[in-house]
């Protein structure tokens, strides 16, 4: 799994400044997780991880992410060492080691936008829009996999559209 949090100039309606983005690298099951603040990450990281070994009955055996402080946490270190999920940082300052969530950020962007755009809503609903796009990006094909979406591969059925 990879992870990415992505900062917005504009609070939204529910207060919230930023999201957390994380990617699976095999099944590119994306989870959001829109945050007030900073300090809500790790919390949302070991919900996102518990998630996935719950629901899915999958493990998360490895956790990337960029070398921001709200990932270099003892309390997420700690976590990760009792799961026995490796855990790596990639180098400050290159967000292209951590591309494949980078991209994935930029694209969710971009659905969400155009949705808000075409809607005529206000930015402060960005956090809806968020959601939403990662809702549609895991029920749709991808160029990775032509066969199965990214909701299939992870849960094993088709998903209720």
């Amino acid at each position: 799994m990879y992870a990415c949090r992505f900062s917005s100039t504009t609070t939204s309606h529910k207060g919230n400044k930023y999201f957390l983005l994380i990617k699976g690298e095999e099944s590119s099951f994306r989870q959001v997780y829109p945050q007030k603040l900073k300090d809500e990450t790790v919390e949302n990281i070991i919900e996102a991880v518990n998630f996935i070994n719950n629901q899915t009955g999958n493990t998360v055996k490895m956790f990337r992410s960029d070398n921001n402080t709200e990932f270099k946490n003892k309390k997420l270190i700690d976590f990760f060492s009792e799961k026995g999920i490796q855990f790596g940082l990639n180098a400050p300052y290159t967000s292209e080691s951590n591309g494949l969530v980078e991209r994935d950020v930029r694209t969710v962007q971009e659905a969400a936008r155009a949705m808000l755009c075409q809607s005529k809503i206000g930015e402060e609903h960005w956090d809806d829009a968020v959601k939403t796009s990662v809702y549609l990006l895991n029920r749709i094909l991808s160029s990775k996999n032509e066969d199965k979406t990214p909701f299939e591969l992870i849960f094993k059925r088709k998903p209720s559209l």
